[in-house]
């Protein structure tokens, strides 16, 4: 498993913003990644999967311009930080260990966003568990899909 951190330094934040000041899109998918560090200079970022990784908490999710995010297929069980991607619009949480679905509570503070996919998880297998995620986030209940 690795970790990226290819900006550790202050330097290297310096140089990843000369580098990819334009960068919208991070497709990191597939490469056993177990934690992720410093995408926060990457300001334009809009688009980011990180699917099919080793991570286990989003703790990296710092990035307020981030629409869509692919987190399926990692070890994911709490979706906390996700409520701080106030811009997001779609969210992939499938295929992670999300037990308890008071974690999609935290969803109710995005007001962007429209669909969200929870298949896969220990949530999904609760009975009625979309109405119980609409429940949940009764902001966005009227316009957000809950895929299954």
């Amino acid at each position: 498993m690795g970790k990226l951190s290819s900006f550790s330094s202050k330097k290297s934040k310096k140089k990843s913003k000369e580098l990819c000041p334009n960068l919208e899109n991070l497709n990191l998918a597939g490469n056993r990644l177990i934690d992720i560090e410093n995408l926060e200079t990457l300001m334009k970022l809009t688009i980011l999967d990180l699917s099919h990784n080793g991570l286990t908490a989003p703790t990296f999710l710092s990035l307020g311009n981030i629409s869509i995010l692919n987190i399926c297929g990692n070890q994911i069980s709490s979706l906390k930080p996700v409520g701080r991607l106030l811009g997001l619009m779609t969210l992939n949480a499938s295929k992670n260990e999300v037990e308890d679905i008071e974690e999609t509570a935290h969803l109710n503070r995005l007001p962007m966003l429209t669909e969200i996919d929870f298949s896969e998880n220990p949530i999904a297998q609760k009975l009625d568990y979309r109405t119980q995620v609409l429940a949940r986030v009764p902001r966005r209940a009227q316009e957000l899909i809950v895929s299954h």
